[in-house]
């Protein structure tokens, strides 16, 4: 997968727990044209089932975009 249009950000996110349930990360990072680096996060999720580590690292991408007013996802 390549980089996005110059107008655009993509978001790679990601979660992994060590079972379903254990202990869990997930994280994400915001690129521009030309692989530009714009955000990026980690977070320690404790225990939880690798379903919901994977919609934590994704609703978090959707807030953090809102928060820094970045469009065109």
């Amino acid at each position: 997968m390549g980089f996005p249009s110059p107008s655009w950000v993509k978001i790679n996110t990601d979660g992994a727990a060590r079972g379903s349930p254990d202990f869990a990360t997930c994280g994400d990072i915001f690129r521009g044209s030309m692989r530009k680096f714009i955000n990026g996060f980690s977070a320690f999720l404790d225990v939880q089932i690798a379903l919901i580590v994977e919609f934590y690292g994704f609703i978090h991408s959707i807030e953090e975009a809102q928060k820094t007013s970045l469009t065109n996802l």
